[in-house]
């Protein structure tokens, strides 16, 4: 079982400084490998400071590799529609090399308006774009050549120097939060990343799809599949409740913001609509009753006791999972995300990886 860093790089309402900001996630990204998770992953997001503000991981995932020694380092996504297919194969063989192989290659789709008009792109493209760029940069990563024919992204045939990896296109992360994702990341033979935003039963439909999907693939089962929980481990109920909940509520609602998820422009975007029930529901039934129902589902927050009886409802029903962390969102501080890092990964992950264990032991028979 991995467990995940996530950065998010939130600098909720502006509140601090640029500066701080940066050093802040930073930080908090090094203290991950000293209290013992598995990976660190970086987002990449553009035009909204307030959601979030990493517009090249690579860089981020760069400067950390510098600052740390063992633990893995992944792009929680590279957005392939609104990067170039050549220069994604160049940055990922250098990052491999300044982090002596740590590297772990994750791809995503996008969702936001924002982002995409910030790159005078359309949303309708984006699958194409994707699928596009995805078969060039595996491709590139095994041979040290990148070329493409394609509609969107023509490519001479041009040798990438440092030369890849190959073994690094072995194994993909693919973010996947709509039906047509996760099959797309099955038929890829990619590893899902999900962010939980429904009740376990409510994810199960979607991860059985893209095992089905993986499996007919890869002629294998997949590799546990990785569910992201916002976390805030407190040492009270009372901390937990008077704290999370309102990090949380900005978080989602930054969320809503700028992803638009209360608008109606999914149902007639190619591609995303999916996401038209999820919005109508938001407008149905307000922004409040939404935001409770998500920070209901998220299994990272609360007491101990409380994430651990959570942790083993989860991989009962869906079976064992990797487990991505965002720790610091919504205005909390460093030193308070650091406190509850600090609890989590001494009372939580060695008691989820015994879980994680007994479910795991049958599959190696």
């Amino acid at each position: 079982m991995d467990v995940v860093y996530a950065m998010l790089w939130q600098n909720w309402n502006r509140e601090r400084a640029v500066s701080d900001f940066v050093k802040d996630e930073i930080y908090l990204a090094q203290l991950a490998e000293d209290l013992g998770f598995d990976v660190v992953s970086c987002v990449e997001h553009h035009f909204d400071p307030e959601y979030s503000a990493c517009p090249d991981n690579f860089v981020a995932l760069a400067n950390i590799a510098a600052k740390t020694s063992t633990v893995r380092l992944a792009t929680g996504a590279c957005i392939l529609p609104w990067n170039d297919p050549l220069r994604v194969v160049e940055k990922y063989a250098l990052l491999d090399e300044l982090s002596d192989h740590r590297l772990i290659m994750g791809f995503g789709r996008g969702l936001s308006r924002i982002e995409y008009e910030g790159f005078g792109l359309s949303m309708d493209e984006s699958r194409e774009r994707f699928d596009e760029a995805a078969e060039m940069i595996l491709r590139g990563i095994r041979t040290g050549v990148v070329e493409g024919t394609g509609r969107f992204y023509p490519q001479p045939r041009t040798e990438v120097h440092p030369a890849p990896r190959p073994e690094l296109a072995d194994r993909v992360l693919c973010v996947a939060m709509s039906p047509d994702s996760s099959v797309a990341a099955g038929d890829m033979g990619a590893d899902l990343i999900c962010f939980t935003t429904k009740s376990d039963e409510g994810m199960l439909p979607l991860l059985e799809r893209y095992r089905q999907h993986y499996t007919a693939a890869a002629g294998q089962a997949p590799r546990p599949q990785q569910l992201h929980d916002f976390m805030y481990c407190g040492p009270t109920s009372a901390d937990v409740t008077g704290s999370a909940e309102l990090w949380l509520a900005r978080y989602y609602q930054e969320v809503v913001r700028h992803y638009d998820f209360a608008g109606t422009h999914f149902a007639g975007t190619k591609g995303y609509q999916h996401y038209a029930t999820s919005a109508a529901e938001i407008r149905e039934e307000g922004m409040d009753e939404a935001t409770r129902k998500y920070i209901d589902v998220q299994m990272n927050v609360g007491t101990p006791d409380q994430i651990l009886e959570k942790f083993e409802k989860r991989v009962n029903l869906l079976g064992p999972v990797d487990l991505g962390v965002p720790a610091f969102y919504g205005g909390m501080t460093r030193d308070q995300a650091a406190a509850s890092m600090r609890l989590y990964a001494t009372e939580v992950i060695p008691e989820m990886r015994k879980i994680a264990a007994r479910y795991e032991a049958p599959l190696a028979g």
